[in-house]
Formats: C-alpha cells, structure tokens, sequence
C-alpha cells in the first residue's frame, strides 16, 4: 500500500533491488535483468513508482489459486510426461516444483481490471496472468461460437504457447493448473517452447526508451529484405540461454552465410547446368561411390531437419537446411582427385565455400604464394599430405596474421576434378576448400 498516494499497488509499481543478481528497477514480480519471478516483499529497499514512498502492508482479502494442490500432478504431468521439453522451460519448471509451489494470489486492490465475479469481491479485480490465459479460451469462443471448443477440448488439437522465458510459470504452471482445476474436458499446453531474451547491441530491448529494431522501419529501410531479418533471428534465436542481435551480426550473416555460402552454392548449380546440360537437369548417369554416399545421407538429413522443427528446435533445424549448400561432410581419402605439378613461381586465389575458415576472419586470404603457411582455428583439418601428390605445398597468406599458427601442408586437389577445373592450367588457380565440419 503507498501511504502517500493513499492506494494499493500493482506488483509493476513497486521497484527496488533485485535479492538474486542485485540489479537495480527489478519489479514487484520480476528481475527484467536475471528472469527471476519475485514478490514485492523479496525487494531489497521497495518503492513506490507512483510517489517514490516505501510502501506498507496493510490488511485486505484476496483469492487465492491453491498450487500447492496441484503439485503432485504438476510433477508427474512435467518432469515426467514432458521431458523433451526445451532445456530452459524443464529446468524452470523443475526448480518451481522442486522448491515447493504455494497458493498464488490472483485477486488485486486496484481501480481497473476485470472484477473478481465471485460474492464478497466487491472492489477486487482479477491478477493479469490469471486473467489473460482465460482470454485465450474466451477469445476464440468470441471468434468462433459454434465451435470454439472443438480448439480447446478436442483430443486432436494441439496447444502450443511461444512465449519469453518471464512468463514461462504462468503457461506451465498457473494456466494448466486452473485448467485441471476446472476440468470439463479442457486440454493442456502440448509444448512450451519459449524463448530466452533478445538483447540488441548488448542492452535490453525497450520499446518505452525506443531501444528497438520496428518491423515497418526496417521494411523501409531493407525493401524485399524481411527473409533475411527471418533467417538472422532464427539462426540467432536465444532458444536456450540470453543472445544478442547486431546490426554488425546481421550484415556478416547475410553476406558471408546467405550469399557466400548458400547463395553461391545455388548459383553454381545453376550456372554448371546451363553450362553443360543446356539449362536442364540430365538423366542420372553412372554414379560414383561419393555420389551414392551423398544419396543415402540426404534422408538422414531430412530426417534431423523435420525432427528439429516438430520439436521447437528452429536454430537447429536452420542448420540443417544450410548444410544442404555445403553437403556431403567429404571424407577426403574416398573423394576422386587430381594432382598437378606446379612450376613455380605461382600465385593461387582462395575462395570460401564453406564454413572452414576461422570465424574471426573477416575476409578469405587471397594471393596465397608459395613456400609459406596457411592458418586454420583448429588442428582438426583432415590430414591431406597422405594423399597422393607429386609435390606438397606449405602455403601462407600475411592477411592472416590474426590467426592461430595452425600449420596444414596441402596439396592441389581439386574435388570434384572434373568440373572445378577443365583445359590447361594457367599461372593462376582457383582453389575451392571442402566442407570439414
């Protein structure tokens, strides 16, 4: 209660220290800064947003949802039935039910809201996350009247809630649990799949300090761009731990993902089959046994793929439609291969294809030369000197200093052969590194 303002307070309208991380505007409810769901009393030096005084207790009645009730079933319907839950909402979750659940207010003393329709609630409305679960279920009987139910009651509808991470409890704890308590047929969230947070340039999204990316100005600003805004937040989604969107992010994901690397691979394709087939795609001739490998992946691959999106996961199931662009994962001592002798002196051209070059490089050394060292971020190369070869080749490029000093010998394979290189070879290559991981 403010004794200044002379009203009680919504949880939003106090602020103080969060007692978990020590950030400070931490809510009545929750810490915006760690996710943890708090009650006004937890706050270290509580204020009032309204006046700035330290509210008081002061005695009133409220309706409570009786959790603890529930806990037995909660356990068994979660930890138990619903274990391939993202790892974030099943721990959340089991920290909750592990720690004991207590009854939850669900009535507030304020002047606006929907009222508590019970006897003696006069002046008493209901909690917002009581509230706003129930208006899933009324909205959908206000859209459809004759068969709003068959969406909540039907053994065939799937309920699925994508939330953020802040309200995790409320979809899997309080709205199944007042589900149960009504009864009467009603069916429960199927899957939970809910976000961590978002944060942009390394600060907190805010709509109320404009601290936001807007759809409609980044429209007008990216015309025709909203697939790559698509593909950037579901390769950078925080679908298990906090992430960070850039702009910097953005330009490199586009750049070096869509276009270097599925975009070339797509063009490739396209160019080599209006080059050789005349534009159309020739009948399967004799296959070599790189291409039976690469045949009996492709339904394992699809399989990961449909996999990861029944189940929430779409980072992952990004992944696996972009490894299509660098696909099949070669094991370089079955691929076909030609050697060449090179006089020297000799200057090569390095172009990437795949995602083999170390992450922190912001661009693919070229005018690799003769007699020095090429750097990758791992010594988990394949070992090429095995290879057939009429002579090594240690080759360097001083664009890449930032590198770790990974020394690789390579030799001038070309894979597959036949259409990367054709006639005569000139004083200039071109050298296409394969897919390792």
């Amino acid at each position: 209660y403010d004794p200044e303002a002379k009203t009680f307070l919504a949880d939003r309208y106090i602020v103080g220290t969060c007692p978990k991380c020590g950030a400070e505007g931490a809510y009545g409810d929750q810490c915006e800064k760690c996710g943890s769901t708090l009650s006004p009393e937890e706050l270290i030096n509580p204020k009032s947003k309204l006046s700035g005084a330290e509210p008081v207790k002061k005695k009133t009645s409220h309706w409570y949802l009786p959790l603890d009730q529930y806990e037995k079933w909660l356990s068994e319907w979660i930890l138990e039935d619903h274990k391939e839950w993202r790892s974030n909402v099943y721990g959340q979750c089991k920290s909750w039910i592990d720690g004991g659940l207590q009854p939850r207010a669900v009535s507030r003393d304020l002047d606006w809201g929907v009222p508590v329709p019970v006897e003696g609630a006069e002046g008493k409305v209901l909690y917002v996350w009581f509230d706003a679960p129930i208006g899933y279920i009324s909205n959908t009987r206000e859209l459809l009247p004759e068969s709003w139910d068959k969406w909540w009651k039907s053994a065939d509808t799937k309920l699925v809630h994508f939330i953020g991470k802040d309200n995790i409890v409320f979809h899997c704890i309080v709205f199944p649990s007042m589900l149960k308590a009504y009864g009467d047929g009603y069916i429960l969230p199927d899957n939970v799949p809910a976000n961590e947070f978002l944060n942009l340039e390394g600060d907190k999204i805010s709509t109320s300090r404009n601290w936001a990316v807007w759809a409609h100005e980044f429209l007008n600003e990216f015309p025709g761009k909203q697939d790559v805004m698509r593909y950037v937040l579901t390769a950078n989604a925080p679908e298990t731990k906090d992430n960070d969107f850039s702009w910097k992010d953005f330009q490199v994901r586009n750049n070096s993902e869509l276009v270097a690397i599925f975009g070339n691979f797509v063009n490739r394709a396209v160019v080599l089959t209006h080059k050789y087939f005349g534009g159309k795609v020739p009948a399967c001739g004799n296959l070599l046994d790189i291409d039976r490998e690469t045949l009996a992946e492709i339904p394992a691959l699809r399989a990961s793929l449909e996999r990861n999106i029944e189940g929430y996961h779409f980072r992952e199931a990004l992944k696996d439609a972009m490894s299509t662009s660098t696909f099949p994962i070669p094991n370089l001592g079955r691929w076909p291969r030609l050697t060449w002798t090179v006089p020297a002196p000799f200057s090569m051209s390095a172009f990437r294809s795949a995602p083999t070059w170390p992450s922190h490089s912001s661009r693919s050394p070229r005018s690799l030369r003769r007699s020095s060292a090429i750097c990758w971020e791992s010594a988990s190369m394949p070992d090429l000197t095995t290879a057939r070869a009429s002579r090594r080749l240690s080759i360097h490029t001083g664009q890449a200093r930032d590198l770790p000093s990974i020394q690789c010998h390579l030799q001038m394979a070309f894979l597959p052969a036949e259409s990367v290189l054709t006639g005569r070879i000139s004083e200039k290559l071109t050298f296409f590194l394969p897919a390792t991981s």
